[in-house]
């Protein structure tokens, strides 16, 4: 595979923050300007329309990459302080981003970072692990009016409008959600992952059936989701020991590969986040990938559970 592109990963616990290889996983060097030591980079997301662009977000804070993870700015936001816990862009207007944090909350912007509002949701600020947090939003590629978010533990959540009102859908689904995913191949199908169940929709979550049920998943929260260029999304559960790799994709069936890092991993392309004990890997390319390669040069910082 060729080495014209790069990988950042959101890191959390020791030796947290962002990490950058420009050379496809060869070698790493950690960003600390201007991340603060000890940052927990929670939430990352490419712009759809420019894959050069990201933005993370911590615990101090949303930032943002023009040159693919190399050199990052941050943005002024209200969510100073508030850990960040997951950012989608709207594929069809990047002016249009939003934020979920812990406890359970949702921001927007629609002037791309410039200013942002708390959108109007009533979402649970306690439960039986703690302050809920949202753990997922996308936004409907087909359709940009319709978001979706996905928050642990209060179910799920979704507008119709861009954000300006939601549902809480109610009913058929775990609340423990961990992540979602639009079918690439049908836009009105979403998966919703449970730490020991996938659900699927295909009614815009009025109903919802289970996809597969086990005591131990590879990929627990596992969903493909897709924007341009076309990347998969895939996790790997938190562990005490290395994991045996990720689900990782090649050009037919989903294949498990190793990718050279003992915490457990998230590769992505679109707007995703998950649990603190994931690292995140956000994969910088100009077209879905036709395999994987181990990066042996990986950095391989801790885990530490939920807070």
């Amino acid at each position: 595979m060729g080495k014209d592109y790069s990988i950042c990963v959101g890191a959390v616990g020791f030796g947290g923050g962002v990490w950058h290889s420009p050379d496809g996983g060869d070698n790493w060097n950690r960003i600390r300007d201007p991340f603060p030591l000890g940052s927990q980079v929670r939430g990352m997301a490419v712009y759809p329309d420019n894959p050069n662009r990201i933005l993370a977000g911590s615990d101090y804070g949303i930032y943002r990459s023009e040159d693919s993870g190399a050199t990052w700015e941050k943005l002024w936001s209200p969510m100073e302080g508030a850990p960040i816990w997951s950012i989608a862009i709207d594929p069809q207007n990047t002016d249009n981003i939003f934020v979920g944090i812990k406890p359970a909350a949702l921001f927007r912007s629609q002037d791309g970072g410039q200013s942002w509002a708390k959108l109007p949701v009533q979402m649970a600020q306690e439960c039986h692990i703690g302050p809920p947090m949202v753990t997922m939003l996308m936004v409907d590629p087909q359709d940009s009016r319709t978001v979706w978010a996905g928050v642990e533990v209060d179910g799920v959540y979704r507008s119709l409008d861009g954000g300006d009102t939601w549902t809480h859908v109610q009913g058929g689904v775990h609340p423990d959600i961990h992540g979602m995913a639009i079918s690439p191949g049908a836009s009105n199908k979403v998966l919703a992952g449970t730490p020991r169940e996938i659900y699927a929709t295909t009614d815009m979550g009025e109903s919802w059936q289970s996809v597969t049920t086990t005591d131990k998943f590879v990929c627990p929260t596992a969903g493909a989701s897709y924007s341009n260029p076309m990347i998969p999304t895939c996790f790997s559960p938190p562990s005490a020991t290395p994991p045996s790799g990720v689900l990782a994709p090649s050009n037919a069936p989903w294949t498990p590969e190793r990718l050279g890092m003992r915490a457990p991993c998230r590769w992505s392309q679109t707007p995703t986040s998950g649990p603190s004990s994931h690292t995140r890997l956000t994969r910088i390319s100009s077209s879905r990938p036709a395999s994987w390669a181990r990066s042996t040069g990986a950095p391989t910082p801790g885990t530490r559970g939920r807070s």
